[in-house]
């Protein structure tokens, strides 16, 4: 198991790419995102490279999207099924777990991954702003916390892999 540290940028209700790229008044390059603002724009989850800062984030490398859901988009600021989904795709991402196990998960009886999931909606994804970005280590950090405190010692692999423990 390799673990890779990488940003997950939440993106709602609005283009998730620059249509421009324009020069300031101090020369710096900044985006330029035209949009209709009555014009609908499905949420969006990229995975990008780390960066830190407001200026080191322009230039961060998108790895991936993470492909909508079939039976739905993604959404934060709120709880409800769009929330769910976005958390199920993110910590299942985040923690090299099967989607369909976290999307899924709380169905039977004594599987924490539902209570995982919906504890993210709401201790996190619920506060998000329409833009965001959070790193996986702090992901992680946040899920081996949670399954500590509920004494769970059946957390997923990467939680019990003595590698990523120590470099905590």
């Amino acid at each position: 198991m390799s673990y890779q540290e990488r940003t997950y940028h939440g993106l709602q209700r609005r283009a998730a790419r620059p249509v421009a790229r324009k020069a300031n008044r101090w020369g710096r390059v900044q985006p330029i995102v035209i949009a209709d603002p009555d014009e609908w724009h499905p949420s969006r989850i990229l995975v990008e490279t780390p960066a830190s800062g407001p200026t080191q984030r322009e230039d961060a490398k998108v790895l991936r999207e993470i492909a909508e859901l079939a039976d739905g988009g993604f959404g934060w600021g709120h709880n409800g099924s769009s929330t769910s989904r976005t958390a199920a795709v993110v910590l299942a991402d985040a923690l090299d777990l099967d989607l369909e196990a976290v999307e899924f998960g709380g169905i039977r009886d004594g599987d924490p991954l539902g209570d995982l999931r919906e504890d993210f909606c709401a201790e996190v994804l619920t506060d998000l702003c329409d833009e965001w970005r959070l790193n996986r280590r702090a992901l992680v950090r946040w899920a081996a916390g949670w399954y500590h405190q509920r004494g769970i010692t059946d957390a997923p692999p990467l939680l019990r892999d003595p590698r990523w423990v120590e470099s905590v």
